[in-house]
């Protein structure tokens, strides 16, 4: 089954663009990716990576549990191509998360603002879940220019309310 997603990212001189996303894969009847199929630049978390999951997910919520879990057998893999450190995981025998069921944060009251070394907000990170699954990292900039995935100490948890 070919699959098509079209989902909107503010990696670019203008606030967002429209990117989309295609597969060949087939779906399971649970909305993943399983066709046992690894992605061929799919690789460990690196220690950075492993990190900021680690922190991203400390925090208490619904799933928190599952998520961590999860966190420790992921691969990973570059998940956009404009320059910024967003990364894509891959789960046990090539499953990856499919096309629908995209759930914007793990915890939506909490945004995890990166800051530069001047203390100034200089971008963001959300961990989008689907089908219960770790999806992706993205790594936005509120500039023009890609924001690297960041060392933990640049990350600052802020609530919503």
């Amino acid at each position: 089954m070919r699959w098509q997603h079209f989902y909107w990212r503010s990696h670019s001189s203008s606030p967002y663009r429209r990117v989309e996303a295609q597969s060949d894969h087939a779906l399971s009847q649970d909305g993943t990716v399983d066709d046992g199929v690894p992605r061929p630049d799919a690789r460990p978390l690196s220690s950075l990576e492993s990190l900021l999951l680690d922190y991203l997910l400390a925090q208490e919520f619904d799933g928190a549990e599952t998520l961590r879990l999860q966190s420790k057998d992921v691969m990973a893999y570059p998940s956009c191509d404009c320059g910024c450190g967003s990364i894509g995981f891959q789960h046990a025998n090539g499953v990856r998360p499919g096309p629908a069921g995209l759930k914007p944060q793990a915890r939506p009251d909490l945004y995890p603002i990166v800051r530069n070394k001047d203390g100034e907000d200089v971008g963001g990170l959300i961990l989008f879940l689907r089908a219960g699954l770790l999806d992706d990292l993205e790594v936005y900039s509120f500039g023009v220019e890609p924001l690297a995935l960041p060392e933990v100490d640049a990350v600052h948890l802020v609530t919503g309310e």
